[in-house]
């Protein structure tokens, strides 16, 4: 590393201002994306959004992303929303890097996520309530 980078470590900031390194909690949630084509792609938990259940998020930029729950059968778009990257990150509570594989492939997208999904939220996995629709117009998958 060289004065000035920034290395990002899960939640932890480190800049190198000399040849001594300084440590700086910052809000923000370590994202866990892949690169897939041209998108980033990332499992992540958003329960003020999608509940207490794992979904797909992907974006290729600030304004354009889709976050996909195959487990409730559902997708909200950038363009139905007036949400931002940013504002979704912010909500993030939980991620990690997905497989590599088309979206399209919905029965294994579904069976994966459910099963990530209650591994992390135990009992409290739910999979019956609707993602919030105060996020947008969401769509059939």
């Amino acid at each position: 590393m060289a004065v000035g980078d920034t290395l990002l470590c899960k939640a932890i900031i480190i800049i190198i201002e000399s040849d001594e390194q300084f440590c700086y909690r910052h809000n923000v949630t370590s994202i866990e994306y892949a690169i897939h084509g041209t998108a980033r792609v990332a499992i992540v938990a958003i329960p003020k959004i999608c509940g207490k259940r794992l979904v797909l998020f992907s974006t290729k930029g600030e304004f354009s992303f889709a976050i996909r729950d195959y487990i409730f059968g559902m997708m909200l778009r950038s363009g139905s929303s007036e949400l931002t990257v940013s504002d979704i990150e912010k909500l993030i509570t939980y991620s990690e890097g997905p497989a590599y594989r088309s979206v399209d492939r919905k029965n294994e997208w579904q069976r994966d996520l459910e099963r990530l999904s209650r591994a992390h939220f135990g009992a409290g996995y739910d999979d019956t309530t609707r993602p919030a629709q105060k996020a947008g117009k969401w769509k059939a998958l």
